[in-house]
Protein backbone atom coordinates (compact mmCIF):
# COMPACT_ATOMS: atom_id res chain seq x y z
CA UNK A 1 0.00 0.00 0.00
CA UNK A 2 1.13 3.35 -0.96
CA UNK A 3 0.30 6.48 0.71
CA UNK A 4 0.99 10.04 -1.70
CA UNK A 5 2.51 12.70 0.25
CA UNK A 6 0.66 16.04 0.76
CA UNK A 7 3.09 18.72 2.13
CA UNK A 8 1.43 21.10 4.75
CA UNK A 9 1.20 24.56 3.16
CA UNK A 10 3.36 27.04 3.84
CA UNK A 11 2.98 29.64 6.52
CA UNK A 12 4.42 32.95 6.36
CA UNK A 13 6.25 33.74 9.22
CA UNK A 14 6.96 37.65 10.21
CA UNK A 15 10.63 38.08 11.25
CA UNK A 16 10.74 41.20 13.64
CA UNK A 17 13.45 43.69 13.19
CA UNK A 18 16.40 43.23 15.60
CA UNK A 19 17.63 46.85 15.23
CA UNK A 20 14.56 49.33 15.62
CA UNK A 21 13.72 51.85 13.03
CA UNK A 22 14.99 55.38 14.95
CA UNK A 23 12.31 57.41 16.57
CA UNK A 24 11.12 60.86 14.85
CA UNK A 25 11.91 63.88 17.06
CA UNK A 26 8.70 66.46 17.20
CA UNK A 27 9.71 70.10 17.37
CA UNK A 28 9.17 71.22 20.84
CA UNK A 29 7.24 75.01 20.48
CA UNK A 30 8.68 77.58 22.35
CA UNK A 31 6.91 80.18 24.19
CA UNK A 32 6.92 83.90 22.61
CA UNK A 33 9.45 86.02 23.79
CA UNK A 34 7.01 88.81 25.10
CA UNK A 35 5.59 85.44 27.83
CA UNK A 36 8.77 85.13 29.04
CA UNK A 37 9.92 86.80 32.61
CA UNK A 38 12.98 87.62 34.20
CA UNK A 39 12.25 84.73 36.91
CA UNK A 40 11.59 82.25 34.45
CA UNK A 41 15.07 80.05 33.36
CA UNK A 42 15.00 78.09 30.52
CA UNK A 43 14.90 74.65 30.22
CA UNK A 44 17.56 72.56 28.83
CA UNK A 45 15.91 69.69 27.54
CA UNK A 46 17.90 66.56 27.04
CA UNK A 47 17.40 63.04 25.80
CA UNK A 48 16.70 60.44 28.07
CA UNK A 49 18.34 56.93 27.13
CA UNK A 50 21.77 57.51 26.36
CA UNK A 51 24.29 57.74 29.01
CA UNK A 52 27.69 57.50 30.08
CA UNK A 53 30.15 55.78 32.40
CA UNK A 54 33.85 55.72 32.78
CA UNK A 55 35.17 52.92 33.87
CA UNK A 56 37.63 54.70 35.71
CA UNK A 57 35.03 56.71 38.01
CA UNK A 58 35.01 56.25 41.47
CA UNK A 59 31.78 53.98 42.27
CA UNK A 60 29.95 56.97 43.99
CA UNK A 61 30.28 58.83 40.62
CA UNK A 62 26.92 59.99 38.82
CA UNK A 63 26.00 58.99 35.41
CA UNK A 64 26.16 62.24 32.31
CA UNK A 65 24.22 62.27 30.07
CA UNK A 66 25.07 63.01 26.41
CA UNK A 67 24.13 66.09 24.67
CA UNK A 68 21.96 66.19 22.44
CA UNK A 69 23.30 67.26 18.50
CA UNK A 70 22.22 71.00 17.06
CA UNK A 71 18.86 71.41 15.23
CA UNK A 72 18.98 71.39 11.38
CA UNK A 73 22.41 69.97 11.39
CA UNK A 74 24.16 67.26 8.97
CA UNK A 75 25.20 64.86 11.72
CA UNK A 76 27.64 62.30 10.88
CA UNK A 77 27.10 58.76 12.29
CA UNK A 78 29.02 57.79 15.55
CA UNK A 79 30.13 54.27 15.37
CA UNK A 80 30.91 52.57 18.99
CA UNK A 81 31.77 49.16 19.79
CA UNK A 82 29.19 47.10 21.99
CA UNK A 83 30.78 44.67 24.15
CA UNK A 84 28.20 43.80 27.05
CA UNK A 85 24.96 44.22 27.85
CA UNK A 86 23.34 43.58 30.97
CA UNK A 87 20.30 43.24 33.17
CA UNK A 88 21.77 45.63 35.82
CA UNK A 89 23.78 48.48 35.88
CA UNK A 90 27.44 47.40 36.53
CA UNK A 91 29.71 49.64 38.98
CA UNK A 92 32.78 50.99 36.98
CA UNK A 93 35.58 49.06 37.28
CA UNK A 94 33.32 45.49 36.98
CA UNK A 95 35.27 42.07 36.60
CA UNK A 96 33.05 41.57 33.60
CA UNK A 97 34.63 44.85 31.62
CA UNK A 98 37.98 43.22 31.70
CA UNK A 99 39.81 46.69 32.78
CA UNK A 100 38.61 48.30 29.76
CA UNK A 101 39.14 52.04 30.27
CA UNK A 102 36.34 54.91 28.53
CA UNK A 103 33.33 52.15 29.10
CA UNK A 104 30.34 54.30 27.74
CA UNK A 105 26.13 52.43 28.88
CA UNK A 106 23.43 53.57 27.60
CA UNK A 107 19.79 51.63 28.54
CA UNK A 108 17.83 49.73 25.62
CA UNK A 109 14.62 47.30 25.69
CA UNK A 110 14.89 46.95 29.63
CA UNK A 111 18.57 45.87 29.23
CA UNK A 112 21.94 48.43 30.14
CA UNK A 113 24.37 48.10 27.04
CA UNK A 114 28.41 48.83 27.70
CA UNK A 115 30.21 50.05 24.66
CA UNK A 116 33.83 51.41 24.23
CA UNK A 117 35.55 53.51 21.15
CA UNK A 118 33.83 56.66 19.70
CA UNK A 119 34.34 57.97 16.27
CA UNK A 120 32.56 59.05 13.20
CA UNK A 121 35.67 56.88 11.18
CA UNK A 122 34.28 53.05 10.68
CA UNK A 123 37.49 52.39 10.47
CA UNK A 124 38.60 52.78 13.54
CA UNK A 125 36.12 50.81 15.23
CA UNK A 126 36.27 48.06 12.90
CA UNK A 127 40.26 48.01 13.92
CA UNK A 128 38.86 48.48 17.83
CA UNK A 129 36.74 45.31 17.55
CA UNK A 130 39.65 43.30 15.82
CA UNK A 131 41.77 44.00 19.00
CA UNK A 132 39.13 43.70 21.21
CA UNK A 133 37.95 40.42 19.91
CA UNK A 134 40.08 37.91 22.20
CA UNK A 135 38.50 39.38 25.50
CA UNK A 136 34.88 40.28 23.80
CA UNK A 137 34.30 37.94 21.13
CA UNK A 138 30.61 38.47 21.04
CA UNK A 139 31.24 42.33 20.48
CA UNK A 140 30.10 44.10 17.48
CA UNK A 141 29.54 47.49 16.33
CA UNK A 142 26.91 50.03 16.50
CA UNK A 143 25.55 52.96 15.09
CA UNK A 144 24.31 56.64 16.86
CA UNK A 145 23.05 59.76 14.70
CA UNK A 146 23.33 61.95 17.62
CA UNK A 147 21.80 60.47 20.67
CA UNK A 148 19.67 57.99 18.91
CA UNK A 149 20.39 54.85 17.90
CA UNK A 150 20.35 54.30 14.27
CA UNK A 151 21.04 51.00 11.36
CA UNK A 152 24.76 50.23 11.00
CA UNK A 153 24.33 49.40 7.65
CA UNK A 154 22.64 52.40 6.75
CA UNK A 155 26.02 54.92 8.86
CA UNK A 156 28.46 52.51 7.35
CA UNK A 157 26.84 53.61 3.68
CA UNK A 158 26.39 57.23 4.85
CA UNK A 159 30.48 57.05 6.33
CA UNK A 160 31.68 55.54 2.76
CA UNK A 161 29.33 58.55 0.56
CA UNK A 162 31.26 60.82 2.84
CA UNK A 163 34.84 59.49 2.92
CA UNK A 164 34.56 59.34 -1.04
CA UNK A 165 33.33 63.01 -1.32
CA UNK A 166 36.17 64.07 0.69
CA UNK A 167 38.94 62.59 -1.60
Amino acid sequence: VSVPYKPAPKEEVEVPRIVPKPAEKKPVAEKPAEEKTVAEKPVEEKPVGLLQVSATAPADSTVAEVEPEPAGQYVAPTFKLQILASKTKLKPGAPELKKQTGVDCYEEGGMVKYTVGSSTNYQEIYQLRKSLLADFPQSFIIAFRGTEKMDVNEAIREYQANKNKKQ
